[in-house]
Order: structure tokens, then sequence, then C-alpha cells
């Protein structure tokens, strides 16, 4: 018998709030509210740091905790489960990048957050994009103090993103908008926080589920079994975007699914990474997700050999 789901997981951007609108629909609130009635709790699990997450009104009293900055802290009430800071030295190796190409770059602190090298690029990503009030940022980097790093968001290109990360001792990275990428330690990611919730909690993880856009990765991507050569239900194949090798044992490739290549209106809920001879080299599922015309998907695999 399957057992009872207990606890719920969101994603915020372009799950539960439109990136259009900047709002939950009253829809989504109504089956919130009926859940919480049937006894199950409600969590976030997002990319953003607590500070920037400003747009939860309509429901944050529904709200049990939440993992944030992509798994890097995660709290119920005053309580912090688990917490993963960058090592200081490769927070000043990704500024270093940032002075040397001249992008900026957000600092994530524990009770603050500073943008190095601010620039219009953030304000129209941060504060028209993502409905963010720049003015709650420091200007200097310094200011953060003894604060630990959370994550850092280099304003950087993929190719940049590339000859930064092999440089990093204990890091990983997530892109999920074109002009950034998430750096946090290695051990941070949504996957693991749900984890270490789920065990705070007192939950078996087959308690749990989870409802994001498809856009991380974390721990679900694995080798393909022996004997499995494909996907499930196979409906479209396009190139590698670009590659990264965040550590010795691990790479990551990304593809863009665009709705020019993917009819608007079709559903995708698996991704496989194919070697050159047509083999599947390593697959993950994702929430059902359905290609709205226009738009860009990033599809991650982080196979580890």
């Amino acid at each position: 018998m399957d057992k009872k789901i207990k606890a719920l997981f969101f994603d915020i951007d372009g799950t539960l709030v439109s990136f259009k609108t900047h709002k939950i629909p009253q829809s989504t609130v109504d089956a919130l509210e009926q859940a919480k009635k049937n006894g199950v709790e409600v969590y976030i699990s997002t990319g953003r740091p607590q500070l920037i997450i400003n747009n939860l009104g309509q429901i944050e009293h529904l709200i049990d905790g939440y993992i944030t900055t992509n798994g890097a802290r995660c709290f119920v009430g005053d309580k912090v489960v688990s917490q993963h800071a960058i090592l200081p030295e490769d927070v000043k190796k990704i500024i270093e990048a940032a002075d040397r190409d001249d992008y900026p770059a957000i600092v994530v602190g524990e009770h603050h957050l500073a943008i190095h090298h601010y620039t219009d690029e953030v304000y129209e990503i941060f504060a028209k994009g993502l409905g963010v009030d720049c003015e709650i940022f420091l200007t200097d980097v310094n200011e953060l103090g003894d604060e630990q790093v959370l994550q850092v968001t280099p304003f950087c290109s993929v190719e940049q993103e590339a000859l930064l990360m092999p440089t990093l001792r204990n890091c990983t990275s997530g892109r999920w908008h074109p002009a950034f990428t998430d750096i946090t330690a290695a051990d941070a990611d949504k996957g693991k926080g749900l984890h270490a919730m789920a065990d705070y909690l007192g939950l078996n993880i087959d308690e749990t589920m989870a409802f994001g856009d498809g856009g991380h990765v974390g721990s679900s991507a694995r080798p393909a079994p022996a004997g499995r050569s494909a996907l499930f239900n196979e409906r479209l194949r396009v190139p590698i975007a670009s590659q990264t090798r965040p550590a010795p044992t691990e790479a990551l490739s990304i593809a863009e699914l665009v709705a020019a290549a993917a009819p608007a209106g079709m559903a995708f809920s698996e991704a496989g990474l194919i070697d050159a001879d047509g083999g599947l080299v390593a697959y993950r599922t994702m929430a059902p997700k359905v290609v709205d015309a226009g738009e860009v998907y990033e599809v991650r695999i982080k196979p580890r050999f």
C-alpha cells in the first residue's frame, strides 16, 4: 500500500508563481488551503535566498518551512535544519573572476545580500523580471563582514562559467536563467535539502512530494542501468548547449528545449543524455512540464561516474 503524502515541497518561480504576473493563481491557493485542511504540511523549495522571497503573501500563513538558496539553507521557524556555506577561498576566486571579466555578482550572506559591480542588467532582471527590490542589497561585499556566504550569482556567460567552475575547490553551479548562474557549495542542492527536512520532521522520503519546473537536477540524475538503452517515451532530441565538469567525478550537460523545436503543448517528464552511438548514458525524471509557446527551457543532466 502506498504511504500517505504528509508534506508537499514547492518551487516558487515558474511553479507557484508565474514569471509573467509574479502572482500565485487563486486555484493554487485554494488547493493548498485544502491540503492543509487534510493535514498535509506545505514547504517551499527555492533557489531564492530568504531575503528575496517576496511573492508568497497569498499563502504565507500556510507555509511550514523553507528550503532556500538552492538547498544551502533550510529552516523551520527559527530552527536552521541544515546550512552549507561556500569556502572563503572559492568566494574569493568567484569575485576575482567578476573583477577580471567585469560582470556583476550577487553575494548571498546569512543575513544580507550584496551586489558586486552593480549594473542596469541586474536591475532589469531582478527588479523587473523577478520583482525584487534592489534597494535591499548592500553595495559593498565587504559589508557582509564575517557572515558565511551561501551562494554567489555571477552574471557570466556559459563559456565564462565553464572556465570558472574547475578552479573552485568545492562548488556546484545551476543556471536557470541565460544571464546568470547560481553557485553554491557542492553539498547544497534541493534534493539533499529535502532529505534533511524529512529527517528533521521524522518523515520517510516517500511521504513527501516535490513540485518544480525542471530547472534543477540535484542528485536525481543517475547512470542508465544495465539493460536500459532508451527513455520510456522519447519525444525529441536536441543538441547539448554546454558541458562543464564541477568535480572530477561529475559532468554537467545542459540542453535547451525551445518551443520551436518542442511544439507548444507537448508534455515531458524525463530527460536523457545520449552518446554519439545513440546509447543512453544517464537519465532523470521530473515533474511533468507542458511547453508554452515561445518559452525556452534548460534541461540539465549531471551524471555521477
